[in-house]
């Protein structure tokens, strides 16, 4: 993890992490009654209003509602952060294969395995 991640922490360094989750809507939490978070660490007031299902449409197309709720929450409760959950979505986003350098090195011969037997 630390090859692939360690950088990219220090591009940020000093500062704190502004995920841009409003404008690239990526890696969100839901709590278990299907209600979206703006982040792992913030519920936020707006986000929550609606129902995973609700920002999804059929087409697979998310509502403009979203980004719009995130950005409200965002604006009000985030001091910015630095964790790595925002950084590791946008780098598994960008090359699946990356996967395998940002988990634990006793699950990568599992992640290995199902690969193999995926094929």
């Amino acid at each position: 993890m630390a090859k692939t991640l360690l950088p990219k922490i220090y591009e940020i360094l000093p500062a704190e992490l502004d995920c841009h989750i409003e404008k690239k809507v990526h890696n969100l939490s839901v709590d278990a009654d299907g209600a979206v978070r703006l982040c792992l660490r913030i519920r936020g007031v707006e986000t929550p209003k609606l129902k995973l299902d609700a920002y999804l449409f059929e087409t697979g197309k998310l509502s403009p509602f979203l980004k719009m709720n995130l950005k409200t929450d965002k604006e009000k409760y985030c001091r910015k952060c630095n964790w790595t959950c925002m950084l590791m979505s946008d780098i598994i986003s960008k090359n699946e294969e990356k996967v395998k350098d940002l988990i634990h090195s006793e699950r990568r011969i599992e992640h290995d395995e199902h690969i193999e037997h995926r094929n």
